[in-house]
């Protein structure tokens, strides 16, 4: 076994529990757990007695319904995700329609007896000004989405139209539908950073309780090979190693400074 640096901090077992995932770290003490129950006699010598297994226990139990939470979780975000797309595209065509609504309602518009001519022209310009902002690219984010549609129920509600009967049915069915659609659609990105921030959070805390777990694990794998090699007991000794965990470390290619069992 060579120098290495026993981890103390949060940070420590964080670096880690980044190399693992959960089922690996659940497997490992599933498989290594009945084991050393049966020889913690000889385990104790090493300094792994019941505390420590029960400690591992304890790290299995937490591992088990944090996983089961991360998978529900993630099924959550999931759903979330392809809600917000599906309302996006939704949103998108309900102002690419409602666009074109805009335009023949502006163009419509009748001139009430007596106004000046500089008024009518500012009117229009106006309106016209604000159709154009419904144009152009849309952002990835809901919110610009959001945004137009908001201005498109503005224009849409526009006093200075006065549609005819039927331009006035088909803007009143298309500003219910923008109202359905804005509920399905984020004021903006705050949620989803904020979303992200806690999944960061949530997946530290995990890689912390796997990082002490796999510490635990080490301590235990060293006690038990280093105990039965002294009893020149070899074949008791082979089950004692993370050769599999250490082998697959699939989480990160970073290498933290640990000792090896074997």
């Amino acid at each position: 076994m060579s120098n290495a640096k026993i981890p103390y901090t949060r940070e420590d077992f964080i670096e880690i529990g980044a190399r693992f995932t959960t089922e690996e770290i659940i497997d490992e003490i599933d498989r290594l757990a009945p084991i050393a129950n049966d020889d913690l006699l000889v385990l104790a010598k090493g300094g792994y007695g019941r505390a420590k297994l029960d400690q591992l226990l304890g790290y299995r139990t937490a591992l088990g319904a944090e996983s089961a939470e991360r998978r529900q979780n993630r099924g959550a975000r999931k759903a979330s995700t392809k809600s917000e797309r599906t309302a996006r595209t939704e949103g998108i065509l309900l102002l690419r329609s409602g666009t074109v609504l805009a335009i023949s309602a502006v163009s419509a518009r009748p001139t009430p007896e007596g106004e000046a001519a500089e008024t009518t022209a500012t009117v229009m310009t106006e309106l016209s000004a604000k159709i154009d902002t419904l144009k152009g690219p849309l952002a990835e984010d809901t919110a610009t989405v959001r945004t137009r549609l908001l201005t498109l129920k503005g224009i849409l509600g526009h006093a200075e139209l006065r549609p005819d009967a039927e331009t006035a049915g088909a803007i009143s069915e298309t500003v219910t539908e923008i109202d359905g659609a804005l509920a399905h659609l984020p004021t903006s990105t705050e949620t989803k950073e904020k979303q992200a921030q806690a999944s960061l959070v949530d997946t530290a805390d995990l890689d912390e309780i796997e990082g002490r777990a796999y510490w635990n694990l080490k301590l235990l794998t060293q006690a038990g090979y280093t105990g039965f090699r002294k009893l020149k007991n070899r074949e008791r000794a082979k089950p004692y190693n993370l050769k599999a965990l250490n082998k697959s470390s699939t989480k990160s290619t970073t290498t933290t400074t640990t000792t090896t069992t074997t």
